[in-house]
């Protein structure tokens, strides 16, 4: 059996609570402003949260776009430069047919 996306991180990933809406990346797509909750964040990279109706959205986050956000937390915001790294849909939980999107950062 092959190693899960867990096993394969090099860093721990520090949770962001469902509750906690402290932390959005936000940026422009297609000229409309967006925000989303950050799910989790390591060292070099941070996934969050996209809803399963948002198709104009995850059309254009698809491995290896490159763009610019704001992470936004609640000690101010930070320009960011991203490459998106995967979409995964969630199966379960609290977040289920909705998606995560996981890419690396740098400033």
């Amino acid at each position: 059996m092959g190693k899960s996306a867990q096993d394969k991180r090099s860093e721990k990933r520090n949770c962001i609570g469902p509750s906690d809406t402290g932390h959005l990346l936000e940026v422009v797509i297609s000229g409309r402003e967006y925000q989303f909750k950050v799910l989790n964040i390591c060292q070099g990279g941070v996934g969050m949260l996209v809803k399963a109706d948002q198709d104009t959205v995850l059309e254009t986050l698809t491995t290896g776009v490159v763009m610019k956000m704001n992470y936004i937390n609640p000690k101010g915001s930070l320009e960011i430069k991203v490459e998106m790294r995967h979409v995964t849909r969630f199966k379960a939980g609290p977040y289920e047919g909705d998606y995560c999107v996981g890419f690396s950062m740098s400033i």
